[in-house]
């Protein structure tokens, strides 16, 4: 076989020289493209960053002016087993009342309060209002919740008989319902209003066993 010639790899300085910068410039542009990446990133995480801080804060100044800014007073201060913020009853009829409430406590355990009120504004009816104001003034021992509230409206020819979780069991809707009908509002029609809650208070210690 005929020796063949060696093949000759000829490159020339000027092919050197621009692949060279070929490869400069692609690795110039994969590094600016890196570092725009990752600003982009790092811009991002700062708002984001930013965005749960403004969350947090926004939270924190809502719960204190939840707990700390003072709320409107809807409810008045109790006066004793009757306020008669009203005026219904007489100084005599008044004093009746907070007798037989205050020693029925004393026998019993049992809280009753009796509430007279001109309006139960900003509530839009009786029954809501007379649950709230009971929480409010906390009627009843706080353990076993052995309240009774009476609240009557007479502006608005209205009356609620509101019961703690522990009255209820014996003093049930329907029970306090029927002794409104058919006790207490026969002498209320005759502007007897001492007589129709006391009559009514008789009725529901009876059933209160």
């Amino acid at each position: 076989m005929k020796n063949l010639p060696k093949p000759s790899l000829t490159i020339s300085r000027k092919s050197v020289a621009n692949y060279l910068v070929d490869s400069l410039e692609r690795k110039d542009l994969t590094q600016k493209k890196v570092t725009i990446s990752k600003g982009q990133i790092c811009d991002h995480m700062k708002k984001k960053h930013l965005i749960s801080i403004g969350a947090l804060l926004g939270i924190a100044l809502l719960l204190l002016a939840v707990f700390f800014y003072p709320k409107p007073k809807t409810f008045p201060e109790p006066l004793g087993y009757v306020s008669d913020y009203e005026n219904v009853f007489t100084p005599i009829q008044k004093n009746r009342l907070e007798e037989r409430l205050s020693n029925y406590e004393a026998e019993t355990s049992r809280e009753i309060a009796v509430v007279t009120i001109a309006s139960t504004s900003p509530y839009n009816n009786i029954n809501d209002y007379a649950t709230d104001l009971g929480n409010e003034w906390g009627v009843g021992k706080e353990d076993i919740n052995n309240g009774l509230l009476i609240v009557l409206c007479k502006n608005s020819r209205e009356i609620r008989i509101s019961t703690g979780y522990g009255t209820e069991k014996s003093l049930t809707d329907s029970i306090c319902q029927r002794v409104i009908d058919k006790t207490m509002i026969p002498y209320f029609r005759e502007g007897n209003y001492f007589d129709g809650i006391d009559v009514g208070l008789d009725e529901l210690m009876q059933y209160w066993k």
